[in-house]
């Protein structure tokens, strides 16, 4: 780092969050190059500005400081976060360490005691507030999630913290050489963050069952398996990470039908009963041939939710793509102009799909003459009557999707309308005519900054002898604008753009293949 280290101040209080700002500018120990007043806006500005140290409250509205220092450290590991929070509770402590912080200061510290703080992350070390070192000695004794086991050095190291005393005065006190006090201090701040916190432990703990009853599920499948008291299982289509689903046969009407069926124990869990109820409601209600029909949806005797579903007997786009099948141009953009008749009828009824992807695509019907099938609307958000426009957002959590199609109001957590799917399906539309995502990268938050910051190629620029007409790069660009009031407004706009493509796309290459390119 340069001698003057470039900080970002992240506080949702405003009159503090300037106190703050002047106090380090008089000091001249660094230079403050933005602020953030929540946590969506510091992921946002760190992977904008790659500041050199973070100052980051805990208690932000929406994303909480420790949801984004993992975020930023997962993309951005050198960049040093301090935890600025008036928060010394254990659990507290113990979760910012474990997430990546790389110090923790109380809010109250005096402006001489910040400094400090950002001098000594600054040289790769590590900082303690004498009120957290405090916190961890006594938490030894009382059996808390902090307790990891202390050396006799490392308690009189934090007994000596907590009184005050520098790394010089500790080191001369317990004899030690001037750089064995930050080496300690290290050790155990990575030890803190090489902990599993409680929430992390009872995670793995549910995978671990999630895992064993999907294995006994699948055991179960050829063994006349009947679920629910009315549906034969007949085999498994696929699992995730909270369920399956499988393919079953009414036993009564003789109907193939799809089970998604998710762990007993998930029941407990009212905001993702919610969100699957949601889904079962929402699509149940879309009567479209492009959309795959809900028949049925509730919990079993043994308490499983279940969503019963049409069952497509069909591939996806996701294997066309992998394949390579060599759908010609306007074969592709008549399966697409499918799509957007399926997308338009769920966003006519306040409903945005969330994870448009490939795999999320299915086709049915032989060739020429097939049917398109959208589903898994598990991440579906329901907009306000009132306001199409104005998506109503009640949980955090349902602001997921599959980083490689995710808008950049998505990757932020903001609100979303139709117009977040409109950009997914140009980021699949470029794919499958490409045969190469719009973005990618190693990690999610690398996309996610793509997505927000870097402009998307060009089929031209990805694939010059695909033989794309203008049109069809027009339409492509202006779905995958960043700023939502610049794509095409809904998707009988999509649609009709679509059929100009076709028709200038016939007049240009007369049925060129994907394959050939």
């Amino acid at each position: 780092m340069n001698s003057k280290p470039s900080v970002l101040i992240v506080e949702d209080h405003r009159l503090l969050k300037i106190g703050l700002q002047a106090s380090l500018e008089n000091s001249g120990c660094c230079t403050i190059v933005g602020d953030a007043d929540d946590g969506e806006s510091a992921v946002r500005q760190t992977l904008k500005l790659h500041p050199d140290i973070i100052l980051m409250d805990i208690g932000l509205p929406g994303m909480d400081g420790i949801e984004a220092t993992w975020r930023i450290k997962l993309e951005l590991p050198r960049t040093r976060i301090i935890m600025f929070t008036a928060r010394v509770e254990a659990d507290a402590v113990s979760a910012a360490f474990g997430a990546g912080a790389d110090g923790y200061c109380a809010k109250n510290a005096p402006i001489e005691q910040i400094v400090f703080a950002l001098e000594t992350v600054a040289r790769g070390d590590t900082y303690l507030d004498p009120t957290l070192a405090d916190v961890v000695v006594r938490s030894q004794k009382s059996g808390t999630s902090l307790s990891i086991g202390l050396s006799e050095v490392e308690e009189q190291i934090l007994a000596h913290i907590r009184d005050e005393l520098n790394n010089q005065q500790i080191a001369s006190l317990l004899k030690m050489s001037p750089d064995s006090v930050p080496r300690v201090v290290r050790d155990l701040i990575g030890r803190f963050g090489e902990r599993k916190t409680p929430s992390e432990q009872s995670e793995k703990k549910e995978r671990v069952r999630l895992n064993e009853w999907l294995t006994a599920m699948v055991e179960n499948v050829g063994d006349e398996t009947i679920f629910n008291e009315k549906y034969l299982i007949e085999s498994l289509i696929g699992t995730g990470g909270i369920g399956a689903v499988y393919k079953a046969r009414h036993l009564y009407i003789d109907r193939t039908v799809a089970i998604k069926v998710l762990h007993p124990e998930l029941s407990d869990d009212p905001l993702l009963m919610r969100g699957f109820q949601r889904e079962g409601t929402a699509v149940a209600n879309l009567n479209h041939n492009n959309i795959v029909n809900v028949y049925d949806f509730g919990l079993s005797e043994d308490r499983q939710p279940f969503l019963v579903m049409e069952y497509v007997d069909g591939t996806s786009m996701a294997e066309i793509i992998a394949d390579k099948k060599g759908f010609d141009l306007l074969h592709i953009l008549k399966l697409f102009t499918q799509v957007c008749e399926g997308l338009a009828a769920a966003h006519d009824h306040g409903i945005v799909h969330c994870d448009l992807k490939p795999s999320n695509i299915l086709i049915a019907g032989a060739p020429g003459s097939e049917v398109v099938k959208l589903v898994d609307f598990g991440l579906v958000q329901i907009l306000s009557r009132k306001s199409m426009s104005q998506l109503q957002v009640t949980e955090k959590h349902i602001v997921s999707g599959t980083p490689n199609y995710m808008s950049p109001e998505q990757c932020l957590g903001k609100p979303m309308d139709g117009r977040s799917d409109i950009y997914s399906l140009g980021c699949v539309l470029f794919e499958v005519l490409t045969d190469q995502p719009v973005f990618d990268a190693q990690t999610a938050m690398a996309i996610f900054s793509q997505h927000l910051y870097s402009e998307a190629p060009t089929l031209r620029s990805v694939c010059p002898q695909g033989g794309f007409c203008n049109e069809l790069e027009m339409l492509v660009a202006s779905m995958l604008a960043k700023d939502p009031d610049s794509r095409p407004q809904n998707m009988t706009e999509v649609k009709m753009s679509m059929f100009h493509c076709a028709m200038a796309q016939q007049d240009t290459t007369e049925f060129r293949h994907i394959a050939s390119r």
